[in-house]
């Protein structure tokens, strides 16, 4: 049987990088990253098998010193306005290749 998948929300600050350098940094670590989505900016939407602890680790190899950001499990209380395809992702979290 595969791993849980969770969804996450990141939210990183404007010295983490670019929209696109993080994107680019999620898709070099496909096998940690299985899915993402953006709808907003300085903000993805991220599928895993790991925890938020691990990914955020890992996060935090890429940023330069002093840069900040949030990593957080969505399976909880939410609400806002996103696409429905970012609502389909949260609510069933899953890889790009399922």
């Amino acid at each position: 049987m595969a791993d849980p998948r969770y969804c996450y929300i990141l939210v990183f600050d404007q010295l983490a990088g670019t929209m696109l350098e993080v994107s680019e940094f999620l898709n070099a670590n496909e096998e940690v990253f299985l899915n993402w989505a953006t709808d907003m900016p300085n903000c993805f939407f991220i599928v895993s098998e790991y925890a938020a602890v691990d990914l955020a680790r890992l996060f935090r190899e890429f940023l330069p010193d002093r840069s900040r950001f949030i990593i957080a499990d969505l399976d909880t209380d939410k609400a806002g306005s996103l696409s429905r395809a970012t609502w389909s992702l949260i609510a069933k979290p899953k890889g790009v290749n399922d």
